[in-house]
């Protein structure tokens, strides 16, 4: 179902057109099309295909891969948690897993120290400039009022109205 306003395709939720055809058309459940994984319970089940697909690419940050890997190593902690046998056994993997990698990461500094930039290093944010906003001024810096004056004889403490030399 496609619609002028593309909500759907915009947004991801399908407007009130669909909604009219659905009923129309006497249709019982929404169309599974119409539903984004990430309303449906099964958003974390499974594999993640959009972020895995393209993990050799240069574009992907380091931060994505960081973050894919933790996912399908979290599941696996937890369930090799939960005996010694197999807590054991991942353990000894992941060190000779983590050597391989270290084996890897070594090689792969070599080659990158010597084409010059590393792939990540535009990925830098730095601090922004400090910059002088606008507005009121503060409160201190403002001129200190003075204090009232008699009217007659220019004597602070009173007023015209009580002068003593009135």
């Amino acid at each position: 179902m496609k619609c002028s306003w593309k909500l759907f395709e915009s947004v991801g939720i399908p407007c009130n057109h669909c909604f009219s055809i659905m009923k129309a058309e006497h249709l019982q459940h929404i169309p599974a099309p119409l539903i984004m994984r990430r309303w449906t319970k099964t958003t974390k089940n499974g594999d993640n295909s959009d972020t895995m697909n393209n993990v050799g690419s240069f574009e992907i940050s380091e931060l994505v891969r960081f973050g894919a890997l933790t996912t399908y190593c979290s599941k696996m902690c937890y369930l090799a948690s939960k005996s010694v046998a197999a807590y054991t056994e991942l353990k000894e993997e992941l060190a000779r897993r983590t050597a391989r990698i270290e084996e890897l990461m070594t090689n792969a500094s070599i080659h990158t120290e010597s084409s010059g930039k590393r792939a990540h290093d535009h990925e830098i944010v730095k601090d922004p400039k400090v910059v002088i906003t606008k507005g009121n001024v503060c409160h201190s810096k403002k001129k200190r009022r003075n204090d009232r004056q008699c009217g007659q004889c220019r004597e602070v403490g009173h007023t015209k109205r009580t002068c003593p030399f009135a």
